[in-house]
């Protein structure tokens, strides 16, 4: 029997119950990491998580387990994060959830800009910051942790996308979030060696057929990808020795 090589580690993932999230839960659930997802919609996540124990059952009793949480209202995030102990020992955080825009700017509202902010920026921000301050109390020397944020092709300049103008800022904006972020990381860890190292990645994925953003776009110039080459890109980051952070990868 092989050995997986994510046994005993702990990824936290947004966006978890469908999509790409769902797929990312259930490559790395595939590969012996205990897996915690969170969104919104309870009767989703506990199917998801239901299915993950029945495919890849984990030992010692232990369970995958979901939290439901709106990320529409980060203000509360800090706090729901803290008090239910999330992070406790966690390796792995994983910032999957987004929310699309299918409108012009003209005629998309200021609520509509907030939500799409607060969720593919601000929550992955917190959530980021919380996951680090974590890993810093951690005094075990073979403490493995990172972050892989999915951002998108289109936050590459000319992949521009028609009604899509906040969601592209949003994820431009995570796409330099997480190289700062992992730069960051490097200077604190040049401080204190023995203090452990957050990889922190960012994966821009092209458009997925199967997602709400991929279904509107008709012929995409930018080529398409699936659910499963994300979710193999993000093992193939977690389990590298050998990545130290910063990368921004296409997939």
């Amino acid at each position: 029997m092989s050995i997986k090589p994510l046994l005993n580690q702990h990824a936290f993932i947004t966006g978890g119950s469908k999509g790409i999230g769902s797929a990312i839960a259930a490559k790395l659930s595939s590969l012996g990491c205990r897996v915690t997802i969170l969104a919104r919609n309870q009767d989703l996540l506990k199917a998801q998580t239901d299915q993950l124990n029945h495919k890849y059952p984990l030992p010692n009793g232990e369970k995958h387990s979901y939290v439901k949480f709106d990320l529409l209202r980060p203000s509360e995030l800090e706090k729901f994060i803290s008090e239910g102990k999330c992070f406790h020992r966690t390796n792995i955080l994983v910032n999957c959830a987004g929310m699309t825009q299918k409108t012009l700017l003209m005629t998309t509202s200021p609520q509509e800009i907030a939500d799409i902010i607060n969720v593919n920026l601000t929550s992955p921000i917190i959530l980021s910051k919380l996951f680090v301050k974590s890993t810093s109390r951690v005094k075990d020397p073979g403490y493995n942790a990172s972050i892989v944020n999915i951002s998108s092709v289109v936050s590459v300049p000319g992949n521009n996308l028609t009604g899509a103008s906040v969601y592209t800022a949003t994820k431009a904006a995570l796409t330099r979030f997480t190289q700062a972020l992992a730069a960051e990381q490097h200077a604190i860890h040049d401080r204190r060696p023995l203090s452990p190292l957050v990889r922190v990645n960012v994966l821009l994925p092209r458009h997925i057929a199967d997602t709400d953003i991929g279904k509107s776009v008709k012929t995409p110039s930018v080529g398409t990808s699936t659910a499963e080459d994300v979710a193999q890109a993000v093992a193939n980051l977690v389990t590298d020795d050998h990545n130290v952070g910063g990368a921004a990868t296409v997939v």
